[in-house]
């Protein structure tokens, strides 16, 4: 069995899934733990399936082909964004929430890791996602103010500082000279919250 694998199955259950839905998370959560190791390219099926502890077949059978695997873990990455940011009451706590989120880095980690492998953004890009409940918030929020159309440029330039943040946050730490006291997350997030909320010039 690959060496990688065999140190990320320490911390999965030992247990064999049983029935279709047990086997549909388990193979899920595997899926999403190496994707975020490592480019898609680079996983295959095999992995997947030792990892999760079920049988090759049945990831074909219950998820369809690999590609259509990665699908289903960013679908199911923007579904847990999603049900949290339609419960914060404006975009910029709905940001907050996706910086302070457990999934966020490893779901951009998955992210930057397939832009760098022959992934199609079609591929990474769901319809209903964070990203697109962000700018339909933020636009509600300045609707019938003079300037609103900056509204969708603000949110990504808060999401660009929140999902850089999250990456490299120690190296930006260190190499900035601040360290965790002068650049902290409580600071960026009030950055953030600045970004999206501040009156048009």
């Amino acid at each position: 069995m690959n060496k990688k694998v065999s140190k990320a199955k320490q911390a999965m259950p030992d247990d064999k899934p049983q029935g279709r839905e047990e086997i549909i998370a388990a193979v899920m959560a595997a899926a999403e733990r190496l994707c975020s190791e490592r480019p898609f390219k680079d996983v295959t099926t095999r992995e997947i399936a030792d990892l999760a502890n079920v049988n090759l077949g049945l990831i074909h059978r219950h998820l369809g082909s690999k590609e259509h695997l990665l699908e289903r873990v960013m679908v199911s990455y923007a579904e847990r964004f999603k049900q949290k940011a339609l419960e914060a009451p404006d975009a910029p706590a709905a940001l907050q929430y996706l910086s302070m989120n457990p999934h966020q880095l490893p779901f951009l980690r998955t992210v930057a890791l397939q832009l760098l492998s022959p992934v199609t953004l079609d591929t990474l890009v769901t319809r209903d996602g964070g990203v697109s409940i962000l700018l339909r918030m933020a636009e509600a929020d300045r609707s019938g103010k003079e300037g609103s159309n900056a509204a969708p440029h603000r949110v990504v330039a808060a999401l660009a500082m929140m999902m850089g943040w999250t990456l490299f946050k120690p190296f930006l730490q260190q190499a900035s000279g601040l360290g965790a006291e002068e650049l902290n997350d409580e600071k960026l997030q009030a950055l953030m919250r600045e970004i999206i909320s501040a009156d048009p010039q």
